[in-house]
């Protein structure tokens, strides 16, 4: 009598349900969760060090508790760049819809960094209302920010990116910058047709 073969796609699947499994015990043995969340929101809003602060809120993004965004949307006015920057990113973690027009704010931050982590979120919240906040950040002095905010824009799939996209894969003097604008283009007119 041979013993039943299981096959890698069952094995697979055990080993991924035994992962999760093993990091729900971990996490909820380790005081994650609510006590970690008040410990971040403090620190994010209270802490004089804006190294802290930093740390707390992509700490807080990465925690994924939507708990947090209230006190990620306040740090996007913080007088720290890096603080704006790491909140931008985690409320991009966090995509909730709450946080798009403190994102958009951040799109005219003079720091080129917190514009470019407030265009990776509004890329990822998805929301095509945030589309007329965007376009004007395709012409930015910067290339990153060309870049992500074309990705961005293919991401959300509006049809009223398509203009400004084809014009920048078509004119744009960065290569990088071309080709992502060419890309995001085609994924909007396929989305449209």
């Amino acid at each position: 009598m041979h013993a039943p073969q299981i096959s890698n796609h069952s094995r697979a699947f055990f080993t991924a349900c035994c992962a999760m499994i093993l990091l729900t015990v971990l996490l909820a043995g380790s005081g994650c969760g609510s006590g970690k969340l008040e410990e971040y929101t403090t620190q994010l809003r209270e802490d004089f060090d804006a190294d802290v602060r930093e740390k707390a809120a992509e700490k807080l993004g990465k925690l994924g508790d939507p708990d947090a965004v209230p006190a990620l949307r306040e740090a996007t006015r913080d007088p720290d760049d890096k603080v704006r920057e790491a909140a931008a990113e985690a409320l991009g973690l966090l995509a909730d819809p709450a946080a798009a027009a403190d994102l958009a704010a951040l799109l005219r931050d003079p720091e080129k960094d917190v514009r470019r982590e407030a265009v990776k979120a509004l890329g990822l919240l998805g929301d095509a209302e945030r589309v007329s906040d965007l376009l004007p950040l395709l012409g930015d002095r910067s290339s990153d920010i060309r870049q992500e905010t074309a990705e961005a824009l293919g991401r959300i799939g509006s049809p009223l990116a398509l203009p400004a996209l084809q014009r920048l894969a078509a004119e744009d003097s960065d290569d990088d910058v071309r080709r992502t604008a060419g890309f995001a283009a085609r994924r909007i007119a396929l989305e449209v047709q």
